[in-house]
């Protein structure tokens, strides 16, 4: 079964029903747009599978000498009318994008935008985004939205680009009873008529677009404080017929936050939530509020991966952010790494080795770098090579330079003061972070395993009852370990004439390369 959710990823990644993708290139209007804060409200008539209401943008213009606003949003909704800085105001929606043209505008605006429409359908949710519409087993409608792949703008009026985070976001949708709403951040209040209620959410941190999200279901909402560095509350939103399991779940997300919290500092956002939410599609990592769809599942050698690996999104990807797509292994890649050091501490240093052995390498192609040219889309990023190439380059820094070093590296990158705003990073930083604080130039390791797609070729000889080992690439300085005929293992730098009593080469399977 794992196989074939592996094999729908790498597909999906490559082939999205919608020819629409989150990130690219803004626009030189939205550049010198900077958001403050989204308010989505919304009534969501799941009859009809259709959405109705308004977006309130709040935004900076820097110059404010240019005059033309461009608000990103798909073209199959409606926009009825737009407010700025309450007037109305004429505008055109042409190519997803909302454009509006106006005699003069403040340093600080607000946009209002009313809309409807049918939401795109999610076909291979989360990687091909949209909504998902499914029922509970009594037949209570079940709704999720997933869009970092295709773009938040598939449901909301936004700047859809990871360079541009709100400094807040309100989440305020309305529903038919008895249905519940879990969103981002803290609940402010939830309101009911005769038949519907009105679920009040608000973020008090930045917030990326695609994780700006909520899901409607029948839910019950389990909450427990839990003793991390800073008190913090858990709530799961779980379906009743689902709910005998979350004693387990809340027990296994106590025991990782706990992990994640000894490698890489305090949960980001304890004051608001760590949140849970059932959904009818696999899971992603919105802020405070995970989709969870896992249904308990447990992994070989016994611990749920989606839980562990959405949890560390809450760091990478979340907390730490990408500017652009082209840097988006940061978010997977390091994700993918943490999975291998909790399986080590949990299991044991063999279950760490074991998992780059059995399960990391397996899933890399080597088809594109997983750094490609600046200003990339979520398409250019897609495939498995971001995880699991991205894990594996950490794995072969650890080798060269060991464990506690890649740890430091890690936290530095995370806290770290940024060139960009909002915690924004970059491959370019991570590196300059790598060789400062190694005392090394690195720029070697990382051309071939973060820029090139082409794997280093390692090429033996046998002279004389030992061998010539060398790379094909002479820039390439990678030493490779030598199990010698005596049972020592050495470290070995490979050189075109020099032989060496090599038994084995790379017995314990550090590095990737072609042979």
């Amino acid at each position: 079964m794992y196989k074939k959710l592996i094999i729908a990823i790498y597909v999906s990644s490559i082939c999205f029903s919608m020819d629409i993708y989150s990130g690219g290139r803004l626009t030189k209007h939205q550049r010198n747009m900077d958001v403050k804060s989204y308010s989505i409200n919304l009534s969501v008539d799941t009859d009809n599978k259709a959405i109705s209401g308004f977006v309130d943008i709040s935004f900076n213009i820097k110059d404010t000498t240019k005059t033309t606003i461009e608000v990103d949003l798909i073209e199959s909704y409606s926009v009825e009318k737009v407010l700025l800085n309450n007037n109305s105001i004429r505008f055109n929606h042409r190519n997803n994008i909302i454009r509006i043209k106006t005699a003069t505008l403040e340093p600080l605006n607000i946009i209002r935008i009313f809309y409807n429409g049918k939401p795109p359908a999610a076909s291979n949710p989360p990687w091909d985004g949209g909504f998902t519409w499914e029922t509970d087993s009594l037949g209570y409608p079940w709704v999720g939205i997933s869009c970092q792949t295709n773009g938040a703008h598939i449901w909301f009026p936004c700047i859809e680009h990871p360079s541009d985070e709100a400094d807040s976001a309100e989440i305020i949708i309305t529903v038919d009873k008895p249905l519940v709403v879990g969103a981002n951040g803290l609940l402010i209040d939830s309101t009911s008529t005769n038949n519907q209620t009105t679920w009040h959410w608000k973020t008090q941190n930045t917030i990326s677009p695609y994780n700006i999200n909520f899901t409607i279901g029948r839910f019950n909402v389990v909450e427990k404080t839990l003793p991390l560095y800073e008190q913090t509350l858990l709530q799961y939103f779980v379906l009743p017929e689902h709910e005998p399991g979350s004693d387990y779940i809340i027990k296994e997300a106590e025991k990782y936050l706990h992990f994640y919290e000894s490698v890489f500092g305090p949960y980001p956002w304890s004051n608001e939530k760590f949140g849970m939410i059932e959904t009818p599609y696999w899971g992603m990592e919105h802020q405070t509020i995970i989709a969870y769809g896992n249904n308990y599942k447990v992994r070989e050698p016994g611990y749920d991966f989606l839980l562990l690996h959405e949890m560390g999104h809450e760091w990478w990807g979340n907390f730490i952010t990408v500017h652009d797509w082209a840097d988006f292994w940061i978010h997977e890649g390091i994700t993918i790494y943490a999975e291998a050091l909790f399986l080590e501490e949990t299991f044991g240093k063999k279950a760490y080795h074991e998992f780059f052995q059995n399960t990391v390498r397996g899933k890399i192609s080597n088809k594109k770098p997983i750094v490609p040219k600046r200003n990339a889309t979520s398409f250019n990023v897609g495939g498995l090579d971001v995880y699991y190439k991205g894990a594996m380059m950490l794995h072969m820094l650890r080798y060269l330079e060991g464990k506690d070093v890649v740890l430091k590296i890690l936290t530095q990158l995370l806290y770290s003061k940024k060139e960009l705003p909002n915690n924004h990073t970059s491959t370019n930083e991570f590196i300059d972070i790598v060789n400062r604080m190694t005392g090394k130039d690195y720029h070697w390791f990382f051309n071939v395993y973060l820029r090139s797609k082409r794997l280093p070729k390692l090429i033996t000889k046998n002279r004389d009852g030992k061998k010539s080992i060398y790379w094909d690439n002479q820039s390439f300085k990678m030493p490779i370990e030598i199990k010698t005929s005596k049972g020592e293992i050495i470290k070995h730098q490979p050189k075109k004439n020099k032989k060496v009593d090599a038994k084995e080469i790379d017995p314990n399977n550090w590095i990737l390369y072609r042979d």
